[in-house]
């Protein structure tokens, strides 16, 4: 799929080297913005994550920041999964894979994109090395963007919940669901919103989520969850790995039964040249 935000540029901050998007060879001033911040202290390391979303030519970006505040760097310290949700909670984009901190990395924002007409907002996870394994965290959601014709693109900080038609706070992303639990279908399976993992711990075996083709339907979580990392050299080893096969992963798109396809839906490659890093300058 093409992308319309570009390579990097690295411009030395300070002690850091800072990347940012260009396009046709100039630099790009994108409308955007950012969740709440959320911050963790893991293994005696100090982080902070959010996600965003900005406006670029003819698609949205919906990135997943994770960085560090304190502590040194380490490849394969931490990890971004970026997601984009249309604004009635149905899962748009998933990238296919984790993606994960170099060996200089300070910070990382991991892209995904929305390029059909509508409104949207980003949310990811992320992970970070407890010195054993890797704890899973939970951005809050971004405010909403709306992409039209000409890439003209408005904010809400406000969406519309469906179910009760209140309006609620963009930032919570609790507020706007029923967390108490999910719903089960005729299977015994369980269905809902990707983002009641977040509240209730564990993801329900049916995502919604909006398919290649509109449709509305379901994923199973278990095709959409990328295969994680147990440690930082395994997570780098997989990184190099998958790098390789930049190819999209086709999942089947079903009703709320579980068994009845209606569509697909396509996990994307992460391209490096769209990743945005902050990394230390050698030497400091």
């Amino acid at each position: 799929m093409k992308r319309n935000f570009c390579k990097n540029l690295a411009l030395a901050t300070g002690s850091f080297v800072l990347a940012v998007g260009v396009l046709g060879g100039g630099i790009v001033f994108a409308t955007a913005s950012e969740s709440n911040h959320k911050t963790a202290t893991v293994n005696g390391k100090s982080y902070k994550y959010f996600a965003d979303i900005q406006d670029g030519h003819k698609s949205l970006r919906a990135g997943t920041y994770v960085g560090l505040t304190s502590g040194s760097t380490q490849a394969g310290l931490m990890g971004a999964l970026p997601r984009v949700y249309d604004s009635n909670d149905y899962l748009y984009s998933s990238a296919k894979e984790w993606r994960y901190s170099g060996e200089r990395t300070v910070g990382m924002n991991v892209p995904t994109f929305a390029e059909h007409n509508g409104s949207y907002y980003s949310y990811g996870k992320v992970k970070l090395y407890n010195g054993n394994t890797y704890n899973t965290y939970y951005t809050y959601k971004s405010p909403i963007m709306t992409l039209e014709d000409g890439s003209k693109s408005t904010l809400s900080y406000t969406s519309m919940t469906p179910e009760n038609n209140q309006v609620v706070n963009i930032n919570d992303a609790s507020t706007s669901l029923d967390n108490s639990e999910y719903k089960v279908n005729s299977n015994g399976e369980t269905y809902g919103s990707g983002l009641q993992e977040a509240t209730l711990g564990v993801a329900p075996d049916l995502i919604k989520a909006r398919g290649s083709n509109g449709a509305l339907g379901y994923v199973r979580s278990k095709d959409l969850e990328p295969e994680a990392a147990n440690n930082p050299e395994e997570a780098i080893k997989k990184q190099k790995e998958k790098q390789k096969n930049k190819d999209t992963k086709k999942i089947p798109l079903y009703e709320v039964d579980g068994k009845t396809v209606i569509g697909e839906f396509v996990l994307e490659s992460v391209n490096t040249e769209d990743i945005v890093e902050t990394e230390e300058t050698p030497g400091e």
